[in-house]
């Protein structure tokens, strides 16, 4: 999860948010510095902080005495500062290209606070990315929805969760784009999407202008100039108590 946010049904005190499942972090800790914040040699007082232990910490950025960098240094080989980055089965890249984390990428869940925090469920969240579903050592291979990485925000109405795509993919059936999907919330079952040009980011919003329900997302990325665009809810959809 992440800054875009997610939602609460109030009547249901039900949860529902986006997750992102694909993050690989690579770093490298020399042993001393790691012997000054590992929890288990060291008492409360003595434990450091990261960026007290390692004495490269922001070492190119202004949180040096004074905002002054310090002298320039011959930078450390890769291999030496950071091997999970190096050679042909980097741990960063995984195996050609194809990440090391089992999918689905991204989900959309639903947590029951009522219940002790609940998982009611859970499912993935996008199109299968087409590095993935067009990957060589994937071909002949049935690969079911992956969801997406990175992270957006989702929208709660009385009956359904919305939440568009983070990637653009190119799929068999349908033009380039990201897709705006509503879900069911009692069981997480795609009831309806819609085409967008580029990626969603943040959060979709809702709003009614004399009387037609609205729905608004901020969509951009890559070649595409960043926009908000707006569907109206057909008219003849249009809920007798709102949505």
């Amino acid at each position: 999860m992440n800054w875009p946010g997610s939602g609460f049904d109030p009547e249901t005190a039900i949860f529902y948010t986006q997750a992102n499942n694909t993050n690989v972090s690579i770093g490298k800790y020399d042993q001393e510095e790691f012997d000054q914040v590992r929890a288990d040699k060291q008492t409360p007082t003595s434990r450091k902080p990261r960026w007290e232990a390692d004495p490269d910490y922001g070492r190119y950025g202004t949180n040096q005495p004074g905002g002054a960098p310090p002298p320039p240094t011959a930078p450390r080989p890769a291999a030496e500062a950071a091997p999970g980055l190096t050679g042909r089965q980097a741990l960063g890249e995984g195996l050609d290209g194809l990440t090391i984390v089992k999918p689905p990428y991204g989900v959309i869940a639903a947590i029951d606070l009522n219940a002790g925090g609940k998982l009611l469920f859970q499912v993935p969240h996008g199109e299968t990315p087409d590095n993935v579903r067009n990957h060589p050592l994937l071909r002949g291979m049935n690969i079911p929805k992956t969801g997406q990485g990175a992270s957006v925000g989702i929208m709660v109405t009385k009956t359904m969760a919305v939440a568009g795509d983070p990637q653009i993919t190119s799929p068999p059936g349908r033009g380039r784009g990201a897709m705006l999907r509503a879900y069911d919330k009692k069981n997480g079952a795609q009831i309806g999407e819609v085409l967008m040009p580029a990626a969603i980011t943040g959060s979709p919003m809702t709003y009614m202008v004399n009387g037609r329900q609205y729905i608004i997302v901020a969509v951009s990325g890559g070649n595409y100039t960043g926009e908000y665009i707006a569907y109206a809810l057909p008219q003849s959809e249009l809920p007798r108590t709102g949505n």
